[in-house]
């Protein structure tokens, strides 16, 4: 029976793979790049999340935190394939940006998630709390753009700052992803929302 069921679990971890690595790097959302590179690029993902399910699997943690740490994997480690294959200030921008809307698509999931398992009451207060986030998140990147700007004319130019400013945007947004995601695990355990 122990051994249908590690089978069964073989299975299923492969169609899932090979259903949620088809749909990750598509073609059209990193275009920018020539033909060639792109299925260099996908073949390595590939094997790359494979790896990480793998492991992931050998792990005694929750399905959701491993559902959580792939999705979030899967986003960091095509960002790394891209800038590899890219690295110039355009390549990295380009792939910043496609990290940028992967994990947007990802707070939106654990927003969802989230505010699924709250009481009217609560979810309320919760649409507060995002709201108020969002102006933080267009308070900043306007910051980071005066900044740029700001750094950019001190310096006498050059093409690195738009990078930096990706990044921020990017590493701002990742830290919320996980703020929700905390909360969503927190409600699932009721441990409550810890600050």
């Amino acid at each position: 029976m122990n051994k249908y069921k590690k089978l069964l679990i073989f299975i299923m971890s492969s169609l899932f793979f090979n259903f949620s690595a088809a749909m990750d790097l598509s073609e059209t959302e990193i275009n920018w790049l020539p033909k060639e590179k792109i299925e260099i690029i996908q073949k390595e993902y590939e094997k790359g999340i494979k790896l990480k399910l793998e492991e992931l699997n050998a792990q005694n943690t929750s399905e959701i935190l491993k559902e959580y740490i792939l999705d979030c994997y899967k986003i960091d480690y095509a960002i790394e394939l891209l800038q590899d294959y890219e690295s110039s200030t355009q390549g990295i921008n380009s792939a910043y940006f496609y990290g940028y809307q992967k994990y947007d698509r990802l707070l939106n999931k654990y927003y969802s998630l989230y505010k699924n398992r709250l009481n009217e009451k609560n979810k309320a207060a919760f649409l507060e709390e995002q709201k108020a986030w969002i102006k933080l998140r267009d308070a900043y990147e306007q910051y980071i753009l005066a900044h740029k700007t700001f750094v950019y004319t001190s310096n006498g130019g050059g093409t690195i700052y738009s990078n930096f400013v990706s990044v921020s945007r990017f590493d701002f947004l990742k830290k919320r992803v996980d703020e929700l995601y905390k909360y969503y695990s927190q409600a699932i355990d009721n441990s409550g929302i810890q600050w």
